[in-house]
Order: structure tokens, then C-alpha cells, then sequence
């Protein structure tokens, strides 16, 4: 069917055809019924003539476009609904008007002001989808519009064609093996990596590709280039993204670097943690201040930006409290009591462990481009990486209860490996490994054993111990109610398990269990009902 101005889709009257993708092509259309102007996007025929093209596409087409008409947020393009016309499956959605947003980044990237401002509604958009068990899997400067009154509109939820298998082998072979490499450039620059290997899009492979957005409104430029789209594909899978403009500040910076980590898990859980931070750069008073000071001014620059990023972006520095107690402004929020910063690297630096006597941290920062194992003395020394001598990843540092071992998780042998090394340095020794990839260790049985989550995102995650002297492993079962547990945590005296379960890292509700490690009881301790995590026991 030959489309141009003036054909008829059921009811609809195409008026001029506003671009094309890889899946369809979209039109201005007029809706005679309602009187309104409205977006068709119909399947391309050369789409449909593939071989089972026709069944594979238009099951989806429709299956995903009725999941997308569910949302209904002020940042997300309505769907209205779904039509067929002598074969011609089509969805219709609002009509928005502006400019897409790769049209409007400069060569020297957006004011920082904008970059915020979208980069919030372009975030607060894709946590409305998530709750809802939608992942867009095509986000890009060319599915965003910018209307004239400044808001952001994310287009085409859910109704990108992931990558097919043998496209995404090829992808990591050769140039000349891309079957279709003009249909795969234009979102290829936003793919996350597992994406190019072939696994199912996520939430977090829309972190990653907001990461890339973030990036680009700010420099003007993609984070992974190159002259052809297997340059382009091994750039993503394996290098460090070129370096942001130096203008803007290193809290900003922090959170491009969390959302392009190349593993998933190693990006923000939720994209909400991802406006939340953009919000607290945003905020002029994102750490409140003493009663009686005002912000200098409202103006905000890259470098008024920065001055409050370094203080907020948890992601950037960590921060040493010298009184536990919180203090509380004349207004009654909230603030930091006397922080001092204890690091400045750009990067990520979390899963914080302190010493014993709490005289040193280790912490786990991918400072250097892969992750290693940091000690630090707050008020002494610059940090240090005591793990260097490894180019791979080691990760979730925990002091043995007399302080004089730091064990980690590494991927030295296997994903499941356990070391130990002196905090002061030297060379680890491997003191054995876990079934399988494992988060959350801790040090159990007077410093005799080590537990971790093994296979924390499922199916069949379990707790297991590790006897230190012999290496022998042990399974401890965690009930719940979905096939993911997460945020391991033993009480003081080690009867008890508290843990979080979740659908997945991402889940918008989580439930916290206790389990009795005597005789396996578990018992629920919230009602799942909404997002309870991170359990942290008191010292008694």
C-alpha cells in the first residue's frame, strides 16, 4: 500500500510524513472525528516482507503500543490507539509539537540549566514506564521533543525493535558481517553493551542510553564514536567514554560515568536515583544551610553547579560524618553535621566498609576504568588502590573483625572468587570462591567464615557461607515471594538474616524478610506493598 498525503487509514487522513526509523515511518495525520490533529506510525513495508515479518511484527506492534497507551505522564507522548487497514498496522498518537531535541544540542552542548531541566523530565518519564513494567529500549535525542513551552516528550515507549540475535553476533565480529548496518546505525550509539551482546533490553539499559543523552545535551557530542557501526559497537563494549567537557562539574560527571558502567549492575539501581541526583545538583540548597544564609544568587553556571555537586553526589566523594547526630536548620530540615570530604576522584565510590576501630574506610571505586578496592584514612594520607596488580574487577570490600584483613570478591579465576590482603598492602591470596557470582559479603564466626548473596539477581539466589580454613561452602536458603534477594544483611550475634526481595535490582516495591539461620524460618516484615530495603541492624 503506497502511502502519501491524503490516503485514509480507517479513519484518519495522512496530511505529511514526519521521519522514519528502523520499525516505521511516521505521519502528520487529521482525525476528521474528534478534529484533532494526531501521529500514525506505520509498520514499513520492507519490514513486513520479511520472512514471518508480517505475524513477528504486528503481534508486537500491537502488543507493546496497548502496554505504551497504559501511561499516561506529563513527559510521555499518548498513545491513543491501535488501527489495521488493509493490513496496515499503525498506532496512533498525540501530536506534539516543537523540535526534537537532536536538532537543538549545539556543538559545544546545551546551558547547563537545560541539560538539568530535560535531563529531569526525560528521567522522571522513564520511572513512570518502569513502575509500570515498561522499557523503551529505543531512547535517543531523536525520540525526545522539546515543545515551545520547554517541556521535554519522550516518544515511542516501548515500541522499539530490540536487535535480533544474529545482528548483535555480528555486530562483534566484522564490518563487512552487519546484516543491515544503515538500519542498526541510528540507535546503535545508545545500545548498552549486554544489548549489542543479544540479552533482552532492561531499565538499566535505559539508564545507559540516558546516560549517552546526558552526556550529548551536555557536550554536543556521543560518548562512543567511530567510522563505522562495528567501530562504534566495539567502542561501547570495551572503552571508556571520551572525556565530558571540562566545564561542566564533577558531580555531573559522576553521573554520566554511573549510568555508562558497562555492567549493568553497576549502574544506578532505579532511574529514579538518577533524577534524584540531576535534582540535587539542580537545587541551589541541595545541602541545606545554616539558619540566616541565602544563596548568593539564582544564576546557575556549570561552576555554581559544581561547587554544590562535590557535597551531594554521593557517586563523586564520600563523606566522613564527625558527629552522628543530625542537625536541624530553623526551618526543621534536615542537614549534614560537619562533613569533611574524604575523596575527590571522578567515578563511582561506594560499598563503604569501615575498619573496626574506625580509623580506616575501604571502599570500591572504578576510578582507574575498572573497579578496585580503595583504603582510606580520614584526615591522613591521599587513598590508596590495593588492588591494583588486577586489570579486572574486584569488588565489596569487608574488614575481618580484628582488622587486619580486607576480604573482596574478584573475578581474578572465576565470577565467584574470594581474597584476602592486608589493608597496608601486599599480594592477595585467593581463599576460596563461591558457586557463582556473589554481592554483599561479610565476615561471620569470629572472622572463621565469609557469606555472600550468590547469584543476587536470580533465579536461584541463595546465601552461602564459606568456611575461610577449609573452603568448604555451605547454602542457606531465603525464602520470599519473587526470585531475586538483595541487601544481605547478618544481625551482631548471627541468628538472624535480614534481607530484601524483590522482582529485581530495579523493583519499584520491595519486601524485607528475617530469616532464622538456626532453623531456616523466615518471616516477612513488611507487606510488600511498597519499596522497603536496605536493612541495617543495630549494634545490639
Amino acid at each position: 500500500m503506497t502511502l502519501t498525503p491524503g490516503t485514509r487509514l480507517g479513519q484518519y487522513e495522512l496530511l505529511e510524513q514526519l521521519g522514519a526509523g528502523g520499525m516505521g515511518a511516521v505521519y502528520k495525520a487529521h482525525d476528521p472525528t474528534l478534529q484533532r490533529t494526531v501521529a500514525i506510525k506505520v509498520l514499513h513495508e520492507e519490514s513486513r516482507s520479511q520472512e514471518t515479518g508480517v505475524r513477528m511484527s504486528s503481534a508486537r506492534l500491537l502488543q507493546e503500543a496497548r502496554a505504551a497507551s497504559a501511561l499516561d505522564h506529563p513527559n510521555i507522548c499518548t498513545v491513543y490507539e491501535v488501527g489495521e487497514h488493509e493490513g496496515q498496522h499503525f498506532i496512533v498518537m498525540a501530536y506534539v509539537e516543537g523540535k526534537p531535541l537532536s536538532a537543538l544540542i549545539p556543538a559545544d552542548g546545551l546551558p547547563p540549566e537545560s541539560v538539568i531541566r530535560y535531563g529531569t523530565q526525560i528521567a522522571d518519564a522513564l520511572a513512570h514506564a518502569h513502575a509500570r513494567g515498561i522499557v523503551h529500549r529505543d531512547l535517543k535525542s531523536q525520540n525526545v521533543v522539546i515543545t515551545p513551552e520547554g517541556r521535554a516528550k519522550v516518544l515511542d515507549f516501548g515500541l522499539a525493535a530490540r536487535m535480533p540475535q544474529a545482528d548483535a553476533e555480528a555486530v562483534t565480529k566484522t564490518q563487512e558481517a552487519i546484516p543491515h548496518a544503515g538500519m542498526l546505525v541510528g540507535t546503535l550509539a545508545y545500545m548498552a553493551p549486554e544489548v549489542l551482546r543479544g540479552e533482552a533490553a532492561t531499565a538499566r539499559s535505559d539508564i545507559w542510553a540516558l546516560g549517552v543523552l546526558l552526556y550529548e545535551m551536555a557536550s554536543g557530542r556521543l560518548p562512543f564514536a567511530g567510522d563505522t557501526a562495528f567501530d562504534v559497537a566495539a567502542a561501547i563494549a570495551k572503552d571508556a567514554p571520551s572525556p565530558v567537557s571540562s566545564r561542566v562539574p564533577v558531580g555531573f560527571r559522576a553521573i554520566v560515568q554511573h549510568c555508562l558502567a558497562k555492567a549493568p549492575r553497576e549502574r544506578y539501581a532505579q532511574v529514579g536515583e538518577v533524577r534524584a541526583a540531576l535534582e540535587a545538583i539542580q537545587s541551589d540548597t541541595a545541602v541545606a544551610q545554616p539558619a540566616g544564609v541565602r544563596p548568593a544568587g539564582t544564576t546557575r553556571t556549570w561552576r555554581m553547579v559544581g561547587a554544590t555537586a562535590g557535597l551531594v553526589v554521593v557517586a563523586g566523594v564520600i563523606g566522613y560524618w564527625l558527629r552522628p547526630e543530625p542537625q536541624t536548620a530553623a526551618s526543621g530540615v534536615p542537614r549534614l553535621a560537619n562533613p569533611v570530604q574524604i575523596t575527590s576522584a571522578v567515578g563511582i565510590e561506594r560499598g563503604v566498609a569501615w575498619s573496626p576501630d574506625g580509623q580506616m574506610l575501604a571502599y570500591e571505586s572504578d576510578q582507574t576504568g575498572n573497579w578496585d578496592i580503595w583504603v582510606a584514612q580520614p584526615g591522613g594520607s591521599p587513598p590508596v588502590n590495593r588492588t591494583a596488580d588486577h586489570a579486572g574487577a574486584d569488588r565489596s570490600p569487608a574488614w575481618s573483625p580484628d582488622g587486619r584483613q580486607i576480604a573482596f570478591l574478584s573475578d581474578r579465576d572465576n565470577a565467584g572468587d574470594v581474597f584476602v590482603m592486608s589493608p597496608l598492602g601486599g599480594t592477595p591470596r585467593k581463599v576460596g570462591a563461591f558457586s557463582a557470582a556473589a554481592d554483599f559479603l561479610l565476615w561471620l564466626n569470629g572472622g572463621s567464615e565469609l557469606a555472600a548473596l550468590v547469584n543476587p539477581e536470580g533465579p536461584d539466589v541463595i546465601a552461602e557461607i564459606l568456611t575461610v580454613r577449609t573452603g568448604e561452602l555451605r547454602r542457606v536458603a531465603l525464602p520470599g515471594r519473587t526470585a531475586n534477594r538483595i541487601e544481605l544483611r547478618w544481625s551482631p550475634d548471627e541468628r538472624h538474616v535480614a534481607y530484601a526481595d524483590a522482582n529485581s535490582w530495579n523493583a519499584q516495591v520491595k519486601q524485607l524478610w528475617l530469616l532464622q539461620a538456626r532453623d531456616g524460618t523466615a518471616t516477612a516484615l513488611s507487606d510488600g506493598m511498597t519499596e522497603d530495603g536496605s536493612p541495617s541492624w543495630s549494634p545490639d
